[in-house]
């Protein structure tokens, strides 16, 4: 019995600390889309989703996950898809790339 109660505390710990990260994140992300940052940023990085063939508004997906990691990466791709429509393919290709080359800057 004590065994799951580990478990339970564990899981409850790992969602505490993936919430803490996450949410901040996506309060920022919405405070750059009311003031139109978000905007710029997807221009600056629009070379970089031209040459990945990636949507205009995927490529700030990319940018989170590369930064971030992969579960900050992920949320950020599910919000562009809700906020922006963003087309099947370009959500696969972000995928794809952000499996094997996930949070580059937080690891190095």
């Amino acid at each position: 019995m004590s065994g799951i109660i580990d478990i339970l505390i564990n899981l409850l710990t790992f969602l505490w600390n993936i919430a803490k990260v996450l949410i901040p994140i996506m309060i920022v992300i919405e405070i750059f889309k009311d003031t139109k940052l978000i905007d710029k940023i997807s221009d600056s990085f629009n070379p970089v989703s031209k040459f990945f063939t990636l949507s205009k508004t995927s490529g700030i997906s990319l940018l989170f996950g590369m930064f971030f990691g992969l579960t900050i990466g992920a949320g950020a791709i599910l919000q562009s898809v809700k906020d922006y429509n963003v087309d099947k393919r370009s959500i696969f290709l972000i995928s794809m790339f952000l499996s094997p080359c996930h949070a580059i800057f937080e690891d190095t």
